[in-house]
């Protein structure tokens, strides 16, 4: 439940090179906040689900104002964000390089992988 809100807040997160802490996390409502927060960053979300019977999340405040720095590295974009997020890429093909892909991710998101998420990367790719 709120798994795909919370996909949608590392999203966020991710393209905004910004680092995000899940505050509150229960079956009916999920916080954000900025990492950053004890050094005055005043940016939150807040999501609740719609109705008693459904699995829909509804966001209910947004402080989209971030008084923080970008981040270079967000532990957010892990191996499995990743493997997910470029699937194609790791379909069997001869020509796959690990360099070119680090490349790619840097170019999308302004963001550099960490090196162990490319180790299991590459052993995702071999299952």
């Amino acid at each position: 439940m709120g798994k795909d809100f919370k996909d949608a807040v590392k999203e966020y997160a991710i393209k905004n090179s910004r680092s995000i802490l899940f505050s509150c996390n229960e079956p009916k409502r999920v916080q954000g906040v900025c990492k950053m927060r004890e050094n005055g960053c005043p940016w939150s979300v807040w999501g609740s689900r719609y109705e008693k019977d459904t699995t829909s999340f509804l966001l209910k405040t947004l402080n989209d104002y971030h008084t923080c720095h970008r981040v270079q590295k967000n532990r957010l974009n892990n191996a499995c964000w990743l493997s997910k997020r470029y699937t194609m890429a790791f379909k069997p093909s001869g020509n796959f390089n690990f360099g070119d892909f680090i490349g790619k991710v840097k170019k999308d998101y302004i963001l550099a992988p960490y090196m162990h998420n490319m180790e299991s990367l590459r052993i995702m790719q071999k299952n």
